[in-house]
């Protein structure tokens, strides 16, 4: 379980996020949504540890500061907006640097480690290519990969920092449907942010709208991917209807013949 309670991030006189509370359950999809520089991805390094900040996160009911990098590690795996990978390296040796908070000072994998290696595999549908080199995936399987890599961690907590960017649509429903598993299957507290509404409405269980670095809204998809809210915080008209099917929210931005900007020919 995730508690961040009045949470504050500021950079020198720039403050990112200001009283921010949030909790994440087990087998739980919260969704982070708002436009850029509202504060998700520090919201994450927050939670990550990776930035200083004022006010209380707990992880699994323990103080995030009294924790040690590699107690941390074992309860919190990201996966990051742009990760990097060795191209040289096989899918398998990738999935195993999630190991390192479990491995001694020499780095000897044991047999477990091959075990949460071998799960991490199956759960993300990569084991026929745990041999092939990073550098010959698809976009979609490289994502897949570096999720792989978070579950080898075996946290209670993940963190999904923009997954589904730079993915076509089909990888994107691929990926959002394997968040989804983990999280339900798995038990996984999962927090993920994403700049398309209508997937995140579609997959998560609780929707937090930031803007400037507060909570804007927040509740079931429902409740805050709503034309009123969107309006407000994205300063753009959007369209939103119920899916036919899920009858859970769809977005979609309106550009008007009339707000077309000039061609710029001096026509």
């Amino acid at each position: 379980m995730l508690e961040v309670r009045g949470l504050r991030v500021a950079y020198g006189d720039r403050v990112v996020l200001d009283g921010v509370d949030l909790t994440v359950r087990p087998g739980e999809l919260v969704g982070l949504i708002g436009p850029n520089a509202a504060g998700k991805s520090t919201l994450l390094r927050a939670v990550a540890g990776t930035v200083p900040y004022s006010g209380q996160v707990l992880v699994c009911g323990q103080d995030q500061r009294r924790l040690s990098r590699r107690e941390l590690a074992r309860l919190v795996a990201v996966v990051p907006q742009t990760p990097t990978l060795p191209p040289l390296f096989t899918v398998a040796e990738v999935v195993m640097l999630g190991r390192t908070p479990y491995l001694n000072w020499l780095g000897w994998e044991r047999p477990e480690d091959w075990t949460a290696v071998d799960r991490a595999l199956r759960l993300t549908g990569l084991t026929d290519l745990a041999d092939r080199p990073v550098g010959q995936l698809s976009g979609g399987e490289r994502q897949r990969v570096v999720i792989a890599r978070a579950l080898a961690q075996e946290p209670r907590i993940l963190l999904l920092d923009e997954p589904l960017s730079n993915l076509d649509i089909a990888h994107q429903v691929k990926i959002i449907r394997l968040v989804r598993r983990l999280a339900r299957k798995q038990g996984l507290a999962v927090v993920l942010t994403a700049h398309d509404l209508s997937l995140v409405a579609q997959a998560a269980d609780w929707v937090v709208l930031l803007s400037r670095g507060r909570i804007a809204a927040e509740g079931t998809p429902a409740q805050v991917v709503r034309r009123d809210l969107l309006r407000q915080v994205y300063g753009t008209d959007v369209a939103v209807w119920p899916d036919p099917v899920t009858g859970r929210p769809v977005a979609l931005v309106r550009v008007s013949p009339c707000e077309e900007e000039p061609d710029g020919d001096g026509g």
